[in-house]
């Protein structure tokens, strides 16, 4: 009897001491600023800066606090979380701390999550608080070079029929472009389409006013044929019109609403919703960037053709892309052989 209560009096000593012994201050924190660039290339170094507030008790050693940061791939979720980040052992209530970590940069499109961790002891750690970054971290192979291709090289359009015609053999357009500024923020960039045939086109003479030099032009340098260009870019809001572009392709070029866009109540044509648009001259383009024909863009300010369907508007084609060209004669056109210098350019203001 004596042993067991021996024991048991061990045993409510063992259980005092262990309870007495830890006496933790109460961690928490709250984000309250972030800074990363958004625009690197491969092996470059990242800095992300993260400034926390004390929202709770005091810390002291062997107490501390730091903030992780977690990249996360977009394209196969997996994560990275960059080591080395700056902690502190001692933080008053209210007070603030600044937390870094650096990272070689891998070549990725990346989401950034900061997690703010606290041990009381300096051993077991806990999660305090978290907050995601606005802005994706973009890493690519290389920087400030570019690349732009077609095919085929020379567009055959054999015998033009009379009436609207598509041409079925599409454009192939090749690029890679990427190019950031000293702030690290992506520079707007275009891939435009046009012609250049300003010096090959002499009109009618004797006429009042010339025609657009845009689209095709007689050997002879007195007629034109207007060329029409389409691509992904270009679709009038689709389901509103009853064509869906990306199943079924380019839509009818016999079709009013899709050649010169749907009728307003004005009776007017809406043309910035067709489908189809005609290619300018250069001789015709500005620097208004409303007489440009971009085929693609990456301007994050730009707002052109932008619609229901196309949120984040008109610097989403994949590369390679396809573009369809068209274009319309009539009875009274005049044969002949017709040729153009098409020019597609990638710029960047």
């Amino acid at each position: 009897m004596k042993k067991v209560l021996a024991l048991f009096s061990y045993c409510i000593i063992g259980l005092i001491l262990l309870g007495s012994g830890q006496c933790f201050a109460a961690q928490s924190a709250s984000i309250i600023g972030y800074t990363y660039q958004h625009n690197f290339k491969t092996g470059e170094t990242v800095r992300f800066t993260t400034t926390m507030k004390n929202t709770g008790d005091a810390i002291s050693n062997p107490a501390y606090t730091y903030v992780q940061v977690v990249l996360t791939n977009s394209l196969t979720g997996a994560e990275t979380d960059p080591a080395g980040a700056t902690s502190t052992d001692s933080l008053a209530s209210g007070a603030t701390f600044t937390s870094t970590t650096n990272w070689t940069a891998v070549a990725g499109k990346y989401t950034v999550t900061l997690i703010v961790y606290g041990s009381p002891d300096g051993i077991a750690e806990t999660a305090l608080t978290r907050k995601y970054g606005a802005f994706p971290l973009n890493v690519e192979t290389t920087v400030g070079t570019e690349t732009l291709k077609v095919f085929p090289t020379i567009l055959n359009l054999g015998i033009i029929p009379y009436g609207r015609h598509m041409y079925p053999v599409p454009l192939e357009i090749t690029y890679d472009f990427y190019l950031y500024n000293i702030l690290r923020e992506q520079k707007p960039w275009y891939v435009r389409i046009y012609t250049d045939n300003f010096t090959k086109y002499k009109g009618i003479k004797g006429a009042v006013t010339k025609d657009s030099p845009g689209g095709l032009v007689s050997s002879d340098g007195k007629y034109t044929i207007p060329l029409r260009v389409w691509c992904l870019n270009f679709p009038p809001e689709d389901q509103e019109l009853g064509w869906d572009s990306t199943l079924s392709g380019p839509p009818p070029v016999d079709d009013d609403t899709y050649w010169k866009g749907p009728i307003l109540d004005s009776g007017e044509r809406f043309e910035n919703k067709a489908a189809w648009i005609r290619i300018p001259d250069y001789s015709e383009m500005t620097a208004d960037r409303g007489t440009w024909r971009n085929l693609i863009g990456q301007d994050f300010y730009d707002t052109q053709y932008r619609t229901d369907t196309n949120q984040t508007g008109d610097f989403t084609l994949k590369s390679p892309f396809s573009v369809y060209f068209a274009t319309e004669t009539n009875p009274a056109s005049v044969k002949g052989n017709y040729s153009a210098r098409l020019i597609i350019e990638l710029y960047s203001p």
